[in-house]
């Protein structure tokens, strides 16, 4: 998706949990892949290629490739901050 800007894209993943005490909530996460922030696409490109090794596909042509794929991680909450509320994230 292109952000509101228009300045840069990101990919908006939703992962749904599929084992233990929050078994079937979802979890969503934004993946910065083209910013002019650097630092911000750096840790988007580094978190996705993190993502990418986890369910063992290490150069996809298209996210579609990353669907349906199981892996373990953890969830953890990004802070409220400014206009935006706490929110869940993928680690």
């Amino acid at each position: 998706k292109d952000t509101k800007a228009g300045d840069g894209r990101y990919l908006n993943f939703e992962f749904q949990i599929v084992e233990g005490e929050f078994m079937n909530r979802r979890v969503f996460h934004m993946f910065n892949i083209d910013n002019p922030n650097e630092q911000a696409e750096s840790i988007g490109r580094a978190q996705l290629s993190s993502l990418c090794r986890a369910v063992n596909v290490l150069n996809p042509d298209d996210s579609e490739e990353l669907h349906g794929k199981l892996f373990l991680g953890k969830v953890g909450i990004q802070p409220a901050k400014g206009e935006y509320e706490a929110r869940n994230n993928i680690k």
